[in-house]
This record gives C-alpha cells, sequence and structure tokens, in this order.
C-alpha cells in the first residue's frame, strides 16, 4: 500500500476495535487470519511481544509490537467489556473470532470512505510491515 493511501485509510476508520486489528496487521506483520484467532494471553506486556502460534506452516513465531500498537492495543483492552479472551470476537458469538471475511469487508468500506480506488486488502498491510 502506498504511503498516501494507508494515511488516508488510517484517517477515516472511527472504530477502535478496527484501527487496532489493522494496525496490528501493519506493524507485525500478521496474516489476517492470525489477527482473527490472537487471543489476549498471546501478549507478553513486559517483553513487548505476541506470540503467534500455529503460523503458516504449523510454526509458532514471535513478533515485536511498537509503541503505538501497544497503547491502541491498552485501549482496546479497557474497552471490551465484558473481557473477551479474544483480541477480536465475533459480534454475535463472543466466544468464536470474527471471519477473515468480515475483515474483508470492513477494509473495503474503509478504503471506499477514504476515496481509495486502488485494489488493496488485509494482506497488503502485511508486506508494508516489512
Amino acid at each position: 500500500m502506498v504511503e498516501d493511501d494507508l494515511i488516508r485509510f488510517f484517517q477515516v476508520i472511527d472504530a477502535l476495535r478496527d484501527r487496532t486489528m489493522f494496525l496490528l496487521m501493519l506493524r507485525c506483520g500478521l496474516r489476517v487470519g492470525e489477527a482473527t484467532t490472537l487471543p489476549w494471553s498471546a501478549i507478553d506486556w513486559t517483553q513487548g511481544t505476541i506470540r503467534v502460534d500455529n503460523s503458516k506452516g504449523r510454526v509458532d513465531r514471535m513478533v515485536y509490537f511498537s509503541p503505538d500498537l501497544e497503547k491502541v492495543l491498552r485501549q482496546w483492552r479497557r474497552a471490551q467489556w465484558p473481557p473477551m479472551s479474544l483480541l477480536f470476537p465475533s459480534a454475535s458469538r463472543p466466544n468464536i473470532s470474527v471471519s477473515i471475511r468480515a475483515i474483508q469487508r470492513v477494509m473495503a468500506r474503509y478504503l471506499k470512505a477514504a476515496g481509495i480506488t486502488r485494489r488493496y486488502s488485509p494482506h497488503t498491510l502485511r508486506h508494508n510491515a516489512a
């Protein structure tokens, strides 16, 4: 995603959950499927890391998070009431993670709101992390 599009994209995000989700993918290079199933217990606040279990190829890995992501994660944690085990539970079934397709639809809505005509997907954010 080109930088101008990235800035415009984040400017139109009006929901804390969505900002947290997309910033997590951008800063940590998470795949959309990894972000959807991430439990709060995977975050080590002291070390500034997130453990991603069963990544592609059934590999576990650790990623570091930036101070701006930490701030948003803490805000999202406080806003999530009652506390959930997953960072991004489904709105209708809180013990189930939000679907990948739902995240794709949310991203498409924000891209349209930002007036971005290039075709981007949540996976694009992962590539920006590199």
